[in-house]
């Protein structure tokens, strides 16, 4: 049987075969265009990749000697951060300061009697004030926990309640302003006040505020007494005051210099002698010699020593008397505050005593005060009262109603951690000199990164590859495979030699030649040659290296001038023009800003793929048509050849029946 073929579905003659192998060879000028593509999408991301390098080089550089760099960093050292920490910001000024601090902000917080843990809270008004701030909850009555809870959503932050099981019986409450300072008293209003009281949570304050009158025959009241130099003065309390745990002798002090030339002696003024008689004789007046006396010369008697002495005096109690405290130090008026405890017994009376020669103490607003009342009522067990924070600065004693202290010293916050009245913490501001070095790495590990990927693209030399000892083997191999991809590009090679001219230049700084290059702060190229006479050839190829002992002591010693050696205002206009930092700025800026030389490469390697893109779709729609043509062509050829034999066959046929 003869095989039956159909033409455009199978073919004894391979037509399929024969128009796949001539568009194969057509295809040939499709691969050339992708393979183009390829390597120019290849190219775009080395430039892409190049500039990111270039790109944080820049920003190194500019970080050395921009508004935000490191040499202006300030950090604090205290000599006990138990006590008191501080940081500083760039405007600090570098130096060192000493505080005591007597006792830290703190905030009203006291807890209540136990009390039932089915104990339930009366239905009512219950406002609360802290500072200056109040609110209230209209509360229908419930259990102690929920009335908690929805007094402290009501309170916004001001106030937190804790309620906790002190037993398996009974349950107290934990009150807690969260605002510092005397001014932010914890104050009951309304039900909230009968109820705190009925539950002995707070009590009525026995001795709120007692006022000390200097008037000592008591015909009036005088709040204020100055003592004169070398004077005394006692008062006698009418009435014993009593004291309490917590309780505070406060008053202001204030004293004034006395000027040292009042104390000389004046010479006394010669005696009046009384006129002499006259007579008169016939009609004559006749006068008398003038009454005469020897004076002694006067002899300026010794001045006694100068007294100075800080001490101004004592209040006595029924166990004891306690002295006031020292005199501080200059002319302001200043606030003093004396903690006071049940055990010293009630206070008696007051001596003040002024020993000094040149000075007047002038005293005033004397009283004794119970800090723990708000409104003349006290917690009945109270864990802190909302008090300021207050602490000695160079004899002046600085009071704020926060523990984080930042209008002191301009520049530099204060946090205060806890009291200790006995021991004075010295603080050291000083240049962040780990800030600065951490940057100074990061520009020369940025600029090495930079030069490693020019070496690498223009030269073919494998040993630049294999000298660097930090690739991973899946860098190292696609180092390679980049390796010389631009060797005929002259801007790598000139963007390498104007690197290294800026990074060995001097640049003028305040320490003029003992501090000019950065060579000179342990940064170099290290170009050394070793103990045998042989070039170490990878130090030659400009990386930077860095001497750690150098750099350190030039940052602790020249920190102003290392700033100065990246960037600095020479011309005084208040822009920086020269230095390292800024030159390289300067220079690698037309490189990588928009529309630069690296974003121009892009650009163009781009525009090259897109062009490249549309030639390829252009030519697929050509090979499509071709292929399409091919077979149209070579299907017809093989029908009329099929026909041709058809035709033969039906002749053969027909000659052979003839012939039976």
């Amino acid at each position: 049987m003869a095989d039956i073929s159909i033409p455009g579905i199978n073919s004894k003659y391979n037509t399929e075969e024969l128009v796949q192998g001539l568009v194969e060879v057509e295809k040939v000028k499709l691969s050339t265009m992708e393979n183009s593509v390829k390597e120019q999408e290849e190219e775009k991301r080395i430039w892409q990749n190049f500039n990111r390098k270039i790109s944080s080089l820049r920003t190194s550089a500019r970080t050395l000697f921009g508004f935000e760099n490191p040499f202006s960093n300030k950090l604090v050292d205290s000599s006990n951060e138990r006590i008191l920490t501080a940081t500083a910001t760039r405007d600090a000024e570098e130096q060192e300061l000493s505080f005591t601090v007597l006792q830290t902000a703190s905030t009203d917080k006291f807890i209540s009697p136990s009390m039932p843990v089915d104990e339930r809270v009366p239905e009512g008004t219950y406002s609360f004030e802290v500072g200056d701030k109040e609110f209230s909850l209209r509360y229908r009555g419930g259990k102690l926990s929920d009335f908690a809870k929805r007094l402290e959503a009501k309170a916004d932050g001001l106030m937190k309640l804790t309620v906790v099981r002190d037993t398996s019986d009974t349950q107290v409450v934990l009150f807690e302003s969260t605002a510092t300072g005397t001014e932010n008293r914890l104050r009951f209003k309304d039900d909230a006040l009968s109820w705190a009281l009925d539950s002995g949570i707070i009590k009525p304050v026995e001795t709120d505020n007692t006022q000390i009158n200097f008037d000592t025959s008591r015909k009036t009241v005088q709040s204020e007494v100055l003592l004169t130099a070398e004077s005394e003065l006692h008062i006698e309390l009418p009435s014993p005051v009593p004291v309490e745990d917590g309780m505070i002798l406060e008053y202001t002090i204030s004293v004034t210099d006395i000027d040292p030339a009042s104390r000389e002696p004046v010479e006394p003024p010669p005696p009046v002698l009384p006129s002499t008689a006259s007579a008169v004789l016939d009609g004559l007046e006749v006068q008398s010699f003038a009454n005469k006396a020897e004076i002694p010369p006067w002899n300026k008697p010794e001045l006694p020593p100068v007294v100075e002495d800080s001490s101004i005096g004592f209040f006595l109690t029924e166990t004891e008397s306690q002295n006031l405290q020292d005199l501080p130090a200059g002319n302001e008026p200043q606030k003093v505050k004396i903690p006071l405890t049940s055990s010293q017994g009630n206070i008696l009376s007051f001596d003040f005593i002024n020993k000094n020669t040149l000075r007047e103490v002038n005293i005033s607003n004397m009283r004794i005060t119970d800090p723990r009342s708000a409104d003349g009522y006290v917690g009945v067990n109270s864990l802190s009262t909302a008090g300021n924070a207050i602490l000695d600065f160079n004899g002046i004693k600085v009071e704020r109603d926060t523990n984080e202290i930042d209008d002191l010293i301009p520049g530099v916050t204060l946090n205060l951690q806890r009291a200790n009245p006995d021991e004075e913490v010295d603080i050291a501001i000083k240049p962040d000199v780990e800030s600065a070095k951490d940057e100074i790495i990061k520009f020369v590990y940025n600029y090495n990164q930079a030069m490693t990927q020019i070496l690498i693209l223009s030269s073919d030399n494998t040993d630049i590859v294999n000298e660097i000892d930090y690739f991973t083997d899946e860098e190292r191999e696609k180092a390679l495979e980049e390796l010389g991809t631009f060797r005929a590009d002259i801007t790598l090679m000139q963007l390498k030699n104007r690197l290294q001219r800026i990074t060995s230049s001097p640049y003028e700084t305040s320490l003029e030649r003992e501090l000019s290059m950065l060579s000179q702060i342990g940064i170099s190229t290290n170009a050394a040659v070793g103990g045998g006479g042989s070039v170490n050839v990878s130090k030659l190829r400009g990386y930077l290296e860095i001497n750690e002992e150098v750099l350190d002591k030039s940052l602790q010693t020249n920190s102003r001038a290392i700033k100065e050696l990246f960037g600095q205002d020479t011309d005084g206009d208040l822009v920086i023009d020269s230095g390292a930092g800024y030159e390289l700025d300067r220079f690698l800026n037309p490189y990588i800003q928009t529309g630069g030389i690296f974003s121009n490469k892009i650009r163009m390697l781009d525009n090259g793929i897109s062009d490249t893109n549309d030639e390829i779709e252009d030519y697929k729609e050509y090979l499509a048509d071709y292929e399409s043509d091919l077979k149209r062509k070579y299907g017809s050829m093989e029908g009329m050849l099929n026909q041709l034999e058809s035709n033969s066959s039906s002749l053969d046929t027909f000659n052979q029946q003839n012939n039976n």
